[in-house]
């Protein structure tokens, strides 16, 4: 398989596995075909709240997202941080900071949620106060 920039099969709308896995295939052709059947009865495009509405596809879905996590983790590579993201159904690809549970410093617990940069469109300054008042936040729950 060649995979888009996205990370996708042409075709599938979603990658394949590097070894492939039938069981995946399996789920995910069969998702698919509900999604598909969802559109053409319905005239929209299935949602993340269509899906957890109906048992039964919701029970399909979490199967294909435990899966895809259990793949994930067999290639983890030792000393990898543990934060695992699975919008791209792979781990944090930062190596694990040293006393941080396993967690890079961006993922890490207290360490992750000081802004690193401003974010567009505001300054420095507005990224220093919005920092500080994480901190205090954090600082406070405590």
């Amino acid at each position: 398989f060649f995979f888009s920039p996205r990370g996708e099969v042409p075709g599938m709308g979603v990658s394949e596995p590097p070894g492939g896995d039938a069981g995946l295939t399996a789920l995910r052709e069969e998702l698919l075909r509900r999604d598909d059947a969802f559109e053409r009865e319905r005239g929209e495009k299935s949602s993340r709240a269509h899906i957890a509405a109906d048992k039964e596809w919701e029970a399909l879905y979490q199967s294909l997202k435990r899966a895809e996590k259990a793949l994930a983790e067999a290639s983890r590579v030792s000393g990898q941080c543990a934060q695992y993201i699975a919008r791209r159904r792979r781990f944090c690809a930062s190596r694990a900071a040293d006393g941080c549970d396993g967690y890079c410093s961006l993922h890490a617990v207290g360490l992750g949620k000081a802004l690193s940069r401003p974010a567009a469109g505001t300054t420095a300054r507005n990224a220093a106060d919005a920092s500080e008042r994480t901190a205090a936040a954090a600082d406070a729950s405590e």
